[in-house]
């Protein structure tokens, strides 16, 4: 009877363990460049690049904001990000249209290989 158990036990934990492995990667993932910025309903209107459609996505407080170089950024001031409109490029990370994760990716370089 107790091996039973203890089967029951770790059969139970390797399930929870592959739902929390699981979960974080149902996030969609969202790359393209910023049209519109929102501070007052703190949205931004991404174009994908692939697919050119226009996405919506929600920014809340628990968002976190990587800049270009990979850190992540301290203070995030939409007002002063609207100054980027149609230049920045972003990926996003976001469920249901609400922003987990934006990173700001870097320029590209001149004279470079295209993506």
């Amino acid at each position: 009877m107790r091996t039973r158990r203890s089967w029951l036990m770790t059969a139970a934990m390797v399930g929870v363990a592959l739902l929390v492995a699981v979960v974080p990667a149902l996030a969609a993932e969202l790359f393209g460049t910023v049209k519109t910025v929102n501070p007052d309903e703190k949205t931004l209107v991404v174009v994908e690049k692939k697919s050119g459609d226009e996405v919506t996505v929600t920014i809340t407080e628990k968002t976190v904001f990587i800049n270009p170089k990979g850190k992540q950024a301290k203070k995030f001031d939409l007002e002063n990000f609207k100054k980027r409109e149609g230049k920045a490029r972003v990926r996003i990370e976001h469920e249901d249209g609400v922003a987990s994760k934006i990173t700001l990716t870097p320029k590209k370089k001149r004279g470079g290989p295209e993506e």
